[in-house]
């Protein structure tokens, strides 16, 4: 196996180690094009053809369109955008009012102007674009994807883990080596953040194996694979001096790819993934310390400068929404350093909801069909809980979650609300009774509907619910109070004393 890696990174260092260098592309605002002709729909089928947009790899912006089986050509636009980003495209046939899903795409590069093409072949949809650079990069990712499938199908199986990095950089060496043949046919855009992504992904995939290492072993702390004073692990030490020793090719490939692409990186979500892998590496598991949000926002701040430093710090705040305390802090302490409009933008739309601010003032039904408003609750501490059918997480919270509303069962200060983000009404109903999401039977407890509307009711995106589960509190007056960050942690005791010093803050009565 290693002479057979040297052997790859002699050819790949001889042929292309001087990559080319250009002049830095200038992007155009314009919109991304979906089309496609569809032959073989039923009699009253119709399609649903629709996606996401993440610029920069941060907030998407989603469009759908509906097409009758009278109009099997089709053709719509998305919103125009000015950098390249990342899209996942889904289609759907719409048959009896049910929904079959035909594909939901890889998430891909697209750049300003792109062009997608759907087909259809039977049941199987699938996507390539006006030019070659979609079918040709997704070569590039099939190459990485079916050697480590290979590699990893049998996680149990015990290896050096030095073996595994030496195959993990064949297989990166393989892609890159296509990715240099395929250059002359794709963008310099293209190709400059596929080489970040193909090296980040596999230093991101060398942290995982070392936390796969800890998992199988949980005598063994990381730390002592690089502590070299730490030397009385028997088979642990001998995996320590195999990574203390090992020279990390690719790390020192995606060095140099800075020095001559820095322009691009801001736009790599990959790069900002593998960025938070090394710190909580080098800054958590190695010196045995608690991974810290502040100290990290600290580190993002203080380590890096120019449009990367906006693009992490934004992505920062946009990636914990559910898990700060203060995302107002946040958002505040980082508009000095963002001067790019997207970002500014970006900020300016979670910017709503954070504490301190009214509580989005709803009016929603129950199950008994009644009004329930945020204004009828004022005077009192009000907990939301919002959910999903489908959502694991949220079955696990419930039990949790129970206790804490039983645990204020007798006191008339404060209302639970659980708050149902399903789009069906029958799907929300048959869960609430089902029980494992929320429970009918407290008086403290209601459970709302979001109108059908789910993700997209004023509400969800006022308080910037992203994710589920997720809580928000507020307090008498009807202000938003700090998240609940972890209802999890202590058994929700947490909670339950953040709880209570909201209601002893309640005024007094004349």
């Amino acid at each position: 196996m290693k002479q057979r890696l040297l052997f790859l990174l002699f050819i790949y260092s001889t042929t292309y180690f001087d990559l080319y260098a250009q002049d830095r592309p200038s992007f155009k605002c314009q919109p991304v094009v979906v089309k496609g002709h569809f032959q073989d729909l039923r009699l009253g089928d119709s399609l649903r053809i629709g996606g996401a947009i993440l610029e920069y790899g941060l907030g998407a912006s989603s469009a759908q369109r509906y097409f009758s089986v009278g109009s099997e050509s089709f053709v719509f636009k998305f919103d125009p955008i000015r950098v390249p980003s990342q899209i996942q495209i889904r289609v759907d046939t719409i048959r009896n009012g049910k929904n079959i899903p035909l594909m939901i795409s890889d998430v891909f590069l697209i750049e300003p102007g792109d062009t997608i093409i759907l087909s259809k072949n039977g049941r199987k949809v699938s996507y390539s674009g006006t030019d070659r650079k979609i079918s040709l990069l997704q070569e590039v990712d099939k190459i990485g994807t079916i050697l480590k499938k290979k590699r990893w199908q049998n996680v149990e199986q015990i290896r050096p883990v030095e073996n595994d990095y030496n195959y993990l950089d064949s297989v990166t060496i393989l892609q890159l080596l296509y990715l240099e043949q395929i250059k002359d046919q794709i963008s310099t855009t293209a190709y400059s953040l596929s080489k970040i992504d193909i090296l980040c992904s596999n230093l991101s995939f060398k942290r995982h194996i070392e936390r796969r290492v800890v998992n199988k072993d949980n005598y063994l702390k990381l730390r002592n694979f690089y502590n070299v004073q730490d030397a009385n692990f028997g088979k642990a030490e001998s995996i320590r001096k195999s990574l203390a020793n090992y020279y990390d090719r690719i790390a020192e490939e995606l060095k140099s790819a800075r020095a001559k692409y820095s322009f691009f990186f801001p736009y790599s979500k990959a790069y900002s993934s593998l960025i938070k892998l090394n710190y909580e590496k080098d800054s958590c598991i190695i010196p045995d310390s608690p991974f810290d949000l502040r100290k990290y926002y600290c580190y993002l701040k203080n380590n890096f400068g120019g449009l990367l430093r906006e693009r992490l710090l934004v992505d920062f705040v946009f990636s914990n929404i559910s898990t700060i305390d203060d995302r107002g802090f946040f958002i505040r302490d980082a508009m000095p350093y963002i001067k790019n409009h997207d970002f500014v933008n970006y900020l300016l739309k979670i910017s709503t909801g954070v504490k301190g601010d009214p509580a989005y003032n709803f009016t929603l039904p129950d199950l008994s069909g009644n009004k329930v408003s945020m204004e009828s609750l004022k005077g009192k501490v009000v907990v939301m809980d919002f959910w999903g059918t489908g959502c694991g997480p949220c079955i696990k919270l419930h039990p949790i979650f129970d206790k804490v509303v039983d645990y204020f069962s007798d006191n008339s200060n404060i209302i639970f609300l659980s708050v149902s983000l399903d789009e069906d009404s029958l799907k929300w109903r048959n869960s609430v009774m089902g029980g494992k999401y929320t429970c009918t039977s407290k008086p403290n407890l209601l459970n709302i509907y979001t109108d059908g509307l789910g993700h997209n009711h004023p509400m969800i995106k006022y308080h910037n619910i992203r994710g589920i589960p997720a809580m928000v509190l507020v307090n008498s007056i009807g202000n938003i109070e700090e998240n609940p960050t972890d209802p999890w942690s202590e058994d929700g005791k947490g909670l339950i004393k953040k709880i209570e010093l909201l209601i002893k803050a309640i005024p007094e009565a004349d």
